[in-house]
């Protein structure tokens, strides 16, 4: 860039794309967080309303006190088993954009090719000399 004096041009390029990465990170980030927020506000509702339903059945004599402790863990299994659904498809979608960018770099077009009359090499030994 410095060799064709357009470093200038190529930094302000530069800082926009950035910028606007920048942008879109932030976003993202947000919705996550406002996402996995809300995920956590069920899960701990769900133990909330499961413990209070559970004791007010053990108290009229419904279920007994190994039931609760049991459904209790039945929900945390549940509960365990969507978080890791969630982690996944959050993983799932960073692996997909990161072999967006793989792809998009092993597609590009060859920019470099051999003269028409170029000499095969053959029999290269790793070695140079001038």
């Amino acid at each position: 860039v410095k060799a064709f004096t357009n470093e200038e041009v190529e930094n302000e390029k530069f800082e926009k794309d950035n910028g606007t990465f920048l942008d879109i990170k932030k976003l993202t980030y947000r919705y996550m967080a406002a996402f996995n927020t809300t995920v956590k506000l069920f899960d701990g509702l769900m133990y909330l309303v499961v413990l209070v339903a559970g004791g007010i059945f053990m108290v009229r004599g419904k279920i007994a006190a190994g039931d609760l402790v049991a459904y209790m863990l039945y929900v945390s299994t549940l509960i365990a088993t969507i978080r890791r659904i969630i982690e996944f498809a959050e993983q799932f979608q960073r692996g997909m954009t990161g072999i967006e960018r793989f792809l998009q770099i092993v597609d590009a077009d060859i920019e470099i090719f051999d003269e028409p009359d170029a000499v095969e090499l053959k029999d290269p030994k790793g070695e140079i000399s001038f």
